[in-house]
């Protein structure tokens, strides 16, 4: 599939990371991001799309901040046309069992229902099996977030653990790279027009 989309460069220097494909760029977060993503986790269409569904204060912010672990924890920016709209992550890397659990969100209204989440969703995916080289990912997925649910059953995530409100979804390598063959069409149309 990858031989058919717009090259995607991965680029690493000490404890930042670039991914980058046509007009999208998924950077390291740092101190000066965590009042945008702030700002963005408590709007509503995103806050109530949360696990956690409390706005969160400037202080609680920097304690998260402060707190991430850098060697089990990847947070990026979603930067499209050189406009940061969003929110993307890799967290709880398990280096026992090859797994870690991604999630994303996107802030900037313009950008909602563009396909841009599915395309985000891939590339952090592709990241994680190729470049991390992990053998399982996971999503938490309010149930009543059915576009989250549908974007992660496209790219070959299944229901794994049902909880009250949410369920983890799970995905392998395999399952992955086979169910991404059928989106190569939509992905690199994507990448064409964005």
């Amino acid at each position: 599939m990858l031989d058919k989309l717009e090259k995607i460069e991965i680029l690493k220097n000490e404890n930042h990371i670039l991914i980058k494909t046509g007009s999208i760029e998924l950077k390291t977060i740092n101190r000066n991001d965590i009042e945008m993503i702030r700002h963005w986790r408590n709007l509503p269409h995103v806050r109530t799309q949360m696990i956690y569904q409390n706005s969160i204060t400037e202080e609680e912010q920097i304690a998260w901040f402060n707190k991430l672990d850098i060697t089990k924890n990847y947070y990026f920016i979603i930067s499209h046309k050189k406009q940061d709209i969003g929110l993307v992550n890799l967290k709880n890397i398990e280096k026992k069992d090859h797994s870690a659990e991604y999630g994303l969100f996107i802030g900037e209204i313009s950008a909602l229902n563009s396909g841009i989440g599915l395309v985000i969703a891939f590339l952090i995916n592709h990241f994680a099996f190729s470049f991390l080289e992990l053998d399982k990912v996971y999503a938490t997925v309010l149930k009543s977030n059915k576009t989250a649910r549908k974007m992660n059953e496209m790219l070959g995530f299944k229901a794994l653990e049902d909880k009250l409100d949410f369920e983890t979804l799970t995905t392998s390598k395999e399952e992955f790279y086979a169910s991404s063959k059928r989106l190569s069409t939509f992905i690199k149309a994507f990448q064409k027009i964005n």
